[in-house]
């Protein structure tokens, strides 16, 4: 995406937040509170091909929560969809990674087609709060089989999936091991990471995974508003190595 079409999501962004207060949808009641809601992207809105006919990518984790179709608003500038009471969208993660100050790793123009999840930083073992359609792609894993949880998940075949040697665990626990340490390290000092890890899929196979680490601050909507400050998250790019960014 270039620096055009930043500045223009951005904009929009602003004018939707000031459209859905001025309609009611900051006070704080009700399963559509919040300033910021949820923006559907597909490949074809981004400018790429789509092979799943448009279908909104993102999926967000919203535990204990229930969204009747009757008492939903919609978007009054964007999309007639739900608004996600967590307040995630997959462009308002990807305006915080673009904007963010002094920025250490380029990730080159990533957009909506990227697999990544958003972290909670501030909650014990870094659980999971959103993923995207392209994360479950990669991985094979639903949205229910992947909020809530720690990304090391991946780093374990699933049981009676694949049979691995004795040298073969042993690498990969060594390989995995340097990278979680670095991890970790980056990760309480708020820095951005780039490691590789080996993980495997729902179905056994494993993959190299080129993992970016890119502290963010949400600081609006409904995120703001539930927890009554800035909030911490980490958002994790994940690529397969072998392949790259497509």
């Amino acid at each position: 995406m270039n620096e055009q079409y930043w500045q223009q999501a951005q904009r929009l962004q602003e004018l939707r937040t000031r459209t859905y207060s001025a309609l009611g949808g900051g006070s704080g009641s009700g399963s559509g509170s919040g300033g910021v809601g949820r923006i559907p992207i597909t490949h074809a809105e981004s400018g790429g091909s789509s092979s799943s006919g448009g279908e909104m990518l993102g999926v967000v984790h919203t535990p204990n929560s229930s969204i009747g179709s009757s008492e939903s608003l919609r978007d009054p500038l964007i999309y007639p969809g739900l608004y996600a009471p967590s307040g995630f969208d997959m462009l308002g993660i990807l305006i915080r990674v673009r904007t963010r100050p002094n920025p250490v790793i380029d990730i080159g123009n990533v957009d909506s087609s990227v697999a990544l999840v958003l972290c909670d930083s501030e909650s014990p073992d870094l659980p999971i709060v959103y993923c995207s359609d392209p994360f479950q792609s990669l991985t094979g894993y639903s949205s229910s089989e992947i909020l809530g949880r720690n990304c090391r998940f991946l780093q374990h075949a699933p049981a009676n999936t694949v049979e691995l040697s004795t040298e073969q665990k042993s690498e990969i626990n060594r390989i995995n091991g340097i990278a979680r340490r670095e991890l970790k390290d980056r990760i309480v000092k708020g820095e951005e990471a780039q490691v590789k890890l080996v993980n495997f899929r729902k179905d056994g196979v494993s993959f190299v995974n080129l993992l970016t680490v890119i502290p963010i601050l949400w600081d609006d909507g409904d995120v703001k508003e539930k927890h009554g400050k800035t909030r911490k998250y980490v958002v994790g790019f994940q690529v397969d190595a072998q392949r790259g960014f497509s």
